[in-house]
Formats: C-alpha cells, structure tokens, sequence
C-alpha cells in the first residue's frame, strides 16, 4: 500500500481493517454475529468522527455497498446484512436515499429482519429528518396489522429532532390505531411523558462502542499518527446520542 493510500490516523485504520473484515464474512453462512459489530464499528465513526475519515476509505465504503447492491442474492437475503453500511454512508453524504432501503422495510413481514433495522436507523440521527421519510408511515403499518416488536420504533421517535407537537400529534395516531395492548400502552406512556425502555438499541449501541475501543487500542498500539480526534474522544460523543440512554422520554 502507498503511502497515499495508507490511513491516516487510528480511527481510519480501524475503519479499514472492519470494512475488510465485513466484506470477507459477507456471504458467510450462517451469518458471523461480528459482523453487525464490524457494520455497528463504521457507522460509528461514520456518525461521529467523520472528521477522522480520508477520502479513500470513504470511496472503499460508497464502492463496497454498490458492489453489495448488484449481487443477485442482494434482492433476496443481502440487503438486510448491510443497513449500518448504509447509515454510514448517509452520515457521510447527507443523501436521503441512502437510509431508502432501511425506511421501506421497516415494515417488511419478518419480525426479524424488522426489528434488526432499528438501530442503524437511530445512528443516522439527529442529521435524518423523519418527516422527509416514510418513517411515520411505516411504523403505522406495523401498528394497524399488530406487528410485534415496534419498542424500537417508538424510541427512534422520540429520540428524533421533531417538534414536541410533531412526536405527540404522531403517537396520538399511533395510540389510535394499534392493535395490540402493548404498543398502545407504549405510545399512552409516552403520551403521558414517562419514560419509555430502549435497552435493545442501547444494547446494541454499547457492544459496537466496546468492539470499537479493543479495535482503537490494537489500532494506537501500532503507533500510526493521531489525527484531530481520539478514538476515546469519539466515544465520548456517541454516549451523548439520545439513543445510548437506556429509555426516552417525549
């Protein structure tokens, strides 16, 4: 590698070497549990130290989700390996059409792949506009036919910029049309300002900031320059994302 394309501080080199490693374990069967950890790792610092990123390993991610997006198994089974690829990507470029693909689906039949879009989408916040999505609407949807597992989207809510009218105008809505006791008593709770539980994103969230710092110090052992960033500082910023707490309020 030249000295042109060789990264220029630790938090680039660990984005590097999780972007290699995820694209190796891509079309591993089963599915490697690292690899959300290694997807979590760049968006990450995608969504907090953007700074730390040189142009090269921006272009290896944009290359590496267009080359994911036309393999033949990425219409069936792909797609929903690489949301975090995508939340980076927008926190990266501000282009809306990069979180398409996670929005649309966040209604998809499969309780599974449903709830694994959550977080990803909550790392594209507060930069993501809801209202400029299909975001309410999906979440509609799952609440009119009674799909389970919609906690997580009421945290993204609320965890969201939306005007304090906006976030209760939408869980008024919501609260009217569920179908099942538990999301109503969710959207009442949240309607009636107490807290609602986010331990499954904040879950998440904390296992990929844990992956992250062991790569960081396997990264700064190798004494590459520090850049205007450390990875610590980068951590520091992410506990300040509404999403790290463990429950929200309106």
């Amino acid at each position: 590698m030249s000295s042109i394309d060789a990264p220029a501080n630790p938090i680039d080199h660990v984005f590097r070497t999780q972007l290699k490693a995820f694209v190796s374990g891509l079309e591993q069967q089963p599915v490697p549990e690292v690899q959300d950890l290694r997807a979590g790792t760049l968006a990450f610092i995608a969504a907090f130290a953007p700074e730390a990123l040189s142009a090269t390993s921006i272009k290896l991610l944009a290359d590496t989700r267009a080359r994911s997006r036309s393999w033949e198994s990425f219409q069936t089974e792909l797609w929903w390996r690489i949301p975090f690829l995508d939340a980076a990507l927008f926190n990266l470029r501000r282009d809306i059409d990069d979180m398409r693909i996670v929005i649309e689906n966040l209604s998809h039949r499969t309780r599974g792949i449903r709830t694994h879009l959550f977080a990803p989408l909550g790392l594209a916040l507060p930069r993501l506009d809801l209202d400029q999505t299909n975001f309410v609407q999906r979440m509609a949807e799952n609440l009119d036919i009674g799909h389970l597992g919609n906690d997580q989207g009421f945290c993204i809510l609320l965890a969201s910029d939306m005007p304090f009218s906006r976030k209760r105008a939408i869980l008024e809505h919501w609260y009217s049309i569920a179908a099942n006791d538990h999301d109503r008593e969710r959207a009442e709770r949240a309607l009636s300002g107490l807290h609602v539980e986010n331990h499954t994103i904040q879950n998440a969230y904390l296992l990929i900031a844990l992956h992250l710092a062991e790569c960081a110090f396997t990264s700064q052992r190798d004494a590459l320059p520090l850049f205007s960033i450390t990875p610590a500082e980068m951590i520091d910023r992410a506990k300040g994302h509404p999403l790290m707490q463990p429950s929200l309020c309106l």
